[in-house]
């Protein structure tokens, strides 16, 4: 079926669904504008005095920053419509995305080639990442509460730690600085019972900051083999005691919920079903103008199961009986302290981290397997893992060249059966060719640890004590360019060489170190002022993987194209297109269709304003994958 109309809902295949709703909403307090309309609008000098603080753990400003990052607004965000993280990091060039998400926005993000857990995820600078299998997950994190997202592509272990692929730095909104509260009303309806709903609300009462969020997602199963369920809430509150200190508290719940196959030939349906429930606290303090302190702790309590249960074509029992869960609860907590001093040409920065994670384990057995003699509970023990941490590095700024060398040891205890310890130096150069041109280059050298999972003796599966971590060396190079009039150009190269590569070896059903890889390629991007009120842009990106790996030739693709129309008096249009290609073996691709554009719609408009109440009504409709194109695969469902 396809749309009817200008406000049709849209019958879509696959991952994607159409909304049509109208929003209230008060004046944001997020300052952010659209990066599209910012890269088009301010001058190269300009764009390099916005900051960024992904790369060094401190803001920074882009003329200086050596590493490859891309940053997405609130505003890009609001302008797609976006209901997940996964949504937003799929528009990215270097970014390619698992072929099983939904529309809660579960799936595997892989940037220039890495595998999926070779990405950091951070909240607020907060590690993400479960310490049991490490899976960086960005379901459930509501896109309403983010005011920007940073990522680097490539290692970013010299400041981070475990991370050879690349660092996602999810940053929230401010708390608000007025009596009188701002808010947002949010909701929208699409295809299958898709719907999402949201509200928040900033201010400022007793001196006291805050920013409320509450908000929920469901659907009914965009593939027949999908379902999901989200609800989330978020808060945080802050004060300046004074002009030199500051601090911060936040706490959310993240309830995700998704069934992520069905196989009726199996007999099965699987569910992955995650919970989550953290706290932090920052403080900010300023000596003088030069020396700054920054400290933070945090609390996650962490829950996901696994079950899988009887789909009832005969094999296993009854509809609905269960078959098998894994179980794995997990509270880590850990905290960062950092000195930043600022002194003419120079900005060091100095900081220790320390991070706990402890795991229970529970698997289960339904009545099927109780018939083998298998017990109804087993109990995998407990499991930990803990990180310390010592970090350095620096801005050194002379004329038009910067250097940022960086530093960092990490040592590493699992369950008190295996320790590593690592060091990981960097160094970053820019130079300013010309007012409109800017050359970028790195080395740095990253690893990534095992997990609990691998190498813990109480695990369910068996594991490998001797495994190694995976180490890179990672060289890049760009440039940056607006020397055509409303033109802006970027371009990078990367070669990525990694070894003791993981492995999962069937004989021995542990994983093992087989070897090196190479990883290399690069990105081409461009955006432009086509006519007066529409922008355009186009990225693509090429990766090589050597030697190939099993089922797959070695090679990536992907090419984005977005264009942005905008007029006061008809609104906004936003169409964006993607394209993805893995390049699987052909005796495997038959699996597969793969290597189709998709085509998305986005359309808003401000229907209705009242300036004395601050009171803005907005409609908006979104229309996914508009020429109901494949391109996910067909069998390949499970995570």
């Amino acid at each position: 079926m396809k749309p009817v109309g200008l406000l049709g809902v849209c019958s879509c295949t696959l991952l994607f669904f159409s909304s049509l709703c109208s929003s209230v909403m008060a004046k944001e307090q997020s300052q952010t504008i659209d990066h599209l309309d910012m890269l088009l609008s301010m001058s190269l000098e300009e764009l390099m005095q916005v900051e960024v603080s992904v790369s060094s753990r401190r803001p920074q400003k882009m003329e200086y920053v050596a590493e490859n990052i891309s940053v997405v607004t609130a505003d890009e965000i609001r302008a797609m419509n976006a209901h997940s993280v996964n949504e937003v990091l799929r528009t990215l060039p270097g970014v390619f995305w698992g072929s099983h998400e939904n529309y809660a926005g579960t799936g595997d993000i892989s940037i220039q080639g890495s595998e999926f857990d070779n990405i950091l995820v951070l909240l607020d600078g907060i590690r993400l990442n479960d310490p049991d299998n490490d899976y960086p997950s960005t379901d459930g994190i509501p896109v309403q509460i983010i005011d920007r997202i940073e990522i680097v592509k490539g290692p970013g272990t010299s400041a981070w730690g475990s991370a050879i692929g690349g660092v996602i730095n999810i940053i929230t909104k401010n708390t608000g600085n007025t009596l009188r509260p701002t808010g947002t009303l949010y909701g929208s309806f699409g295809e299958m019972q898709s719907q999402d709903y949201r509200i928040d609300a900033a201010g400022k009462a007793f001196n006291i900051g805050y920013y409320l969020y509450g908000g929920y997602q469901g659907s009914d199963g965009l593939r027949d083999d999908k379902w999901s369920d989200n609800k989330s809430l978020y808060a945080k509150i802050g004060s300046e005691l004074s002009e030199n200190f500051s601090w911060t508290l936040t706490a959310g719940s993240l309830k995700p919920d998704t069934r992520y196959f069905v196989e009726p030939k199996w007999d099965q349906i699987g569910w992955f079903k995650r919970e989550s429930h953290f706290v932090t606290g920052t403080i900010d303090a300023s000596f003088n103008n030069n020396l700054q302190f920054k400290a933070d702790i945090h609390f996650d309590r962490f829950k996901y199961s696994l079950p899988q249960f009887v789909y009832g074509a005969g094999m296993y029992g009854n509809a609905g009986d269960l078959l098998y869960d894994y179980l794995s609860d997990t509270d880590t907590y850990g905290g960062s302290a950092k000195i930043i001093w600022e002194k003419q040409s120079h900005t060091f920065l100095a900081g220790l981290d320390y991070y706990y994670g402890e795991v229970n384990r529970l698997v289960r057995y339904g009545p099927y397997w109780q018939l083998f003699s298998m017990p109804p509970e087993i109990d995998q023990g407990t499991g930990d893992i803990k990180r310390y941490a010592v970090f350095i590095n620096d801005t050194i700024k002379w004329e038009r060249f910067s250097i940022t060398p960086g530093l960092r040891y990490d040592y590493q205890s699992i369950s008190d059966e295996y320790t590593e310890n690592f060091f990981n130096p960097s160094l970053g150069l820019t130079y300013r060719l010309s007012e409109k041109n800017l050359l970028r280059a790195t080395v740095a050298r990253g690893h990534r640890a095992p997990n609990i999972s691998l190498v813990d003796p109480a695990a369910l599966w068996t594991v490998n004590p001797n495994l190694q971590s995976e180490d890179i060396w990672s060289y890049q190079a760009g440039i940056e360019s607006t020397q055509i009039n409303k033109i802006y150009v970027k371009a990078d190269a990367f070669y990525h060489f990694i070894s003791n590569r993981w492995q999962y070896d069937e004989d021995s059903e542990y994983y093992i170190n087989r070897g090196d890889e190479i990883r290399k390629g690069f990105e081409l991007s461009a955006t432009a002022g086509i006519v007066e009120n529409l922008n355009g842009s186009v990225a693509f990106t090429y990766v090589r993987i050597e030697p190939p790996v099993p089922e797959y030739n070695g090679n990536l693709y992907s090419l984005i194209v977005k264009a942005d129309y905008a007029l006061e008096s008809i609104g906004k249009l936003q169409v964006i297109g993607r394209f993805i290609s893995w390049d699987y073996e052909e005796s495997f691709a038959d699996n597969l269709n793969d290597d189709n554009m998709i085509w998305d719609i986005h359309y808003n408009k401000d229907v209705y304003t009242h300036k004395e109440s601050e009171t803005v009504v907005n409609l908006f409709v979104s229309i996914h994958n508009i020429f109901n194109a494949e391109g996910y695969t067909k069998l390949r469902n499970i995570l």
